[in-house]
């Protein structure tokens, strides 16, 4: 019987079909466009003798173009079956029998299967073909031909791995969103407000079906959608979408500081500074200081990322806590940072000038600073003025009511109720302004208001004196408020104190005399400088004029009972101010100490304690060089907010010896913030 697929003595040049069958297997099935694809060649022989085989090749299209089954074949995996070779050159795969003992390339009906795997099919769908050539026969070579076409289909729509690099953003921030869809799917990404196809920068190229997006300057939570759309196999489309929500970080603060620095004029004031993270805007708030927000962007910022604000700093005398409080549209609590300010400690700062005036006095009430000034009759017989002004800042001051009568008039023998000395204290609200009157009865005259708008007057503290006599006292109020007053009485113009009296009223309309002080000393004694009610009982500070050298004061405390008694240890320095300052343990005061060589006034404070042991702290501020008929500086001293302040009177005829140093202020406020002022 013939061969069919022997050579035939034709002239005809018929391509002849292979001797044994091909068939062609895919893995996955069909052929998937930019998928992997595994060719599977089964070699079977439907003959009833054996056929000998020299070379079978496999040849694929490859090239950019859609009848290619791929674009690229490198990286291909040849699986051929056992005693046979394979080798790939370019397109085309051929499988050789090995030269081993026997009879190699003898295909009986067991046939024969090899793979070619790895094979990324190229993106367009549609037909491509696949060559196969069957070399066999030795003694007659043979070669037969089969074309067999494969269609290429975009895969079933999937889509998956739909992720981002991080689920929470700060505000104005990145968030970088991949996904991964089957080959040839159409991806669009949606979030509030937005829709993109295109890849970035490029808008005619569509978003790959495998691919990133970073969504730039969020500034809410935000859902983000990937939206897939592919096509069946009937023509028909079909979508796939998942979600991914993003939730914006909180507002907050880092190294948030309150940082005390000077104006130009030398005045504490403060700058605030901290490091926005996710903020949108920080807002500053706190006392003496309308809440100011400021929007956060590269411009505010220092190279290190760090808000300092304002560039300008904000003047502040009192030691206080401010508010840095971040936001963000996502923030709907936000936190606020505390930012503690301190003015600097331990030094004199000189806070300003008061105007021209011959006496003035200042204490404070819980929330406010109260100054009474007080500008004697002049020559040529203007009327006496005064002025009662407070403040909550030490900086801003406002003017009020002056108690009535403070006028004075002016005749040829006698200055009739002219102010020889004034002194202020308060209990709650309540201010209370204490003068020593020059009249015919020798008067501590006592006003007081709980709005400093209506003053009512007490009544006048008399004592019988000479005329031409004088009383130089003070006041102060206890826990429950009851006023206590000190004066010593002169028996001439000319003569020192004779006896120091403490009087006492309980309900602001009748004064009790309470015990003398005559302990020998008291006629070496020239003024009440200074009384208050510390730790439950009266200190009083009684000073000397320092005729034979710098001013020297006496401590005598007393209790409920009013009598007076001498403190321990030895006389404070210098002239204490008209309050004094309770410092746990230790009695503080401020006084002007005079330098009889070069009759230098300073302002200095002393801390005295329990003991009678006095500290004279360093720091030392130059109020006033005194000569001619200059009188020496009086000091009048609060606390507020930890604050001490000193309001001095330097003198009453101005500079002299040709001294302007800017250290020394004629009329003005001192402060001096303690170490301690701020704990």
């Amino acid at each position: 019987m013939a061969d069919p697929g022997a050579a035939q003595p034709s002239m005809a040049k018929k391509a002849l079909p292979p001797r044994l069958s091909y068939g062609l297997n895919t893995t996955p099935a069909p052929p998937f466009c930019g998928e992997h694809l595994t060719l599977t060649l089964d070699v079977s022989n439907t003959l009833d003798q054996l056929v000998e085989i020299t070379e079978i090749t496999v040849t694929l299209v490859v090239g950019p173009f859609g009848d290619a089954l791929t674009a690229d074949p490198s990286g291909l995996k040849l699986n051929p079956p056992a005693d046979w070779d394979m080798r790939q050159n370019g397109a085309t795969f051929h499988l050789t029998p090995k030269d081993t003992a026997g009879h190699p390339g003898r295909v009986g009906a067991k046939g024969l299967e090899f793979d070619i795997g790895n094979i990324l099919v190229s993106d367009e769908t549609g037909p491509t073909m696949i060559t196969i050539t069957e070399h066999s026969g030795t003694d007659t070579p043979r070669i037969g031909t089969l074309h067999t076409e494969l269609t290429k289909e975009n895969p079933p729509l999937h889509l998956g791995n739909v992720v981002v690099d991080t689920p929470t953003f700060d505000y104005m921030g990145d968030v970088t969103l991949s996904w991964q869809a089957t080959h040839g799917a159409l991806i669009e990404i949606s979030w509030p407000g937005q829709s993109v196809r295109s890849v970035k920068g490029q808008p005619g190229t569509p978003l790959p079906a495998k691919g990133d997006y970073t969504l730039e300057a969020l500034s809410e939570d935000t859902v983000v959608t990937v939206i897939a759309t592919g096509q069946k196999a009937d023509g028909s489309a079909e979508k796939q979408e998942k979600q991914i929500t993003l939730g914006m970080n909180p507002a907050v603060l880092a190294d948030v500081a309150a940082i005390t620095k000077r104006t130009d004029t030398g005045l504490p004031a403060v700058q605030f500074k901290c490091t926005p993270k996710s903020a949108q805007s920080v807002t500053v708030a706190g006392p003496g200081l309308s809440p100011t927000k400021i929007d956060i962007d590269p411009s505010v910022l220092d190279a290190d990322g760090a808000l300092i604000w304002p560039q300008t700093p904000i003047p502040r005398l009192l030691p206080t806590d401010y508010t840095l409080t971040p936001e963000n549209p996502g923030t709907l609590d936000p936190e606020g940072y505390t930012a503690p300010y301190s003015p600097p400690t331990d030094t004199w700062i000189y806070v300003g000038p008061s105007p021209n005036i011959s006496r003035s006095a200042i204490t404070a009430t819980a929330d406010r600073l109260v100054t009474i000034q007080y500008q004697d009759i002049d020559a040529d017989g203007a009327p006496d003025t005064g002025r009662v002004s407070s403040s909550r800042d030490g900086l801003t001051w406002t003017t009020h009511k002056t108690p009535a009568p403070w006028t004075a008039t002016f005749d040829d023998t006698f200055y009739s109720n002219r102010i020889a000395q004034i002194s202020t204290f308060a209990h709650g609200a309540r201010v209370f302004i204490c003068a020593s009157l020059f009249t015919p009865k020798m008067t501590l005259a006592l006003w007081y208001s709980d709005d400093l708008e209506t003053w009512f007057q007490t009544p006048p503290l008399d004592l019988p004196q000479p005329e031409d006599g004088a009383i130089l006292g003070n006041m102060c109020a206890d826990e429950q408020g009851h006023v206590w007053a000190a004066c010593y009485t002169f028996a001439d113009a000319q003569s020192f104190p004779k006896t120091a009296q403490l009087f006492k009223t309980e309900d602001l309309k009748t004064w009790t005399p309470m015990p003398t002080l005559d302990d020998g000393t008291s006629n070496s004694q020239y003024d009440v400088t200074a009384m208050d009610w510390i730790g439950g009982k009266l200190v009083l500070c009684l000073s000397a004029p320092g005729a034979e050298g710098p001013a020297k004061t006496d401590v005598y405390t007393a209790g409920a009972d009013g009598v007076m008694t001498k403190a321990p240890g030895a006389p404070m320095p210098g002239r204490p101010g008209a309050r004094l300052v309770s410092a746990g343990a230790d009695l503080a005061a401020v006084f002007d100490t005079a330098d009889p060589d070069h009759a230098l006034y300073q302002l200095t404070l002393t801390r005295r304690a329990p003991d009678g042991t006095n500290t004279v702290d360093t720091p030392q501020a130059n109020i006033a060089r005194m000569g001619g008929n200059s009188l020496f500086p009086t000091v009048q001293i609060a606390t507020f907010n930890g604050v001490i302040f000193a309001d001095t009177v330097a003198t009453m005829d101005g500079w002299t010896n040709g001294h302007q140093d800017p250290n020394h202020a004629r009329n003005g406020i001192w402060m001096f913030c303690p170490a301690s002022a701020s704990d």
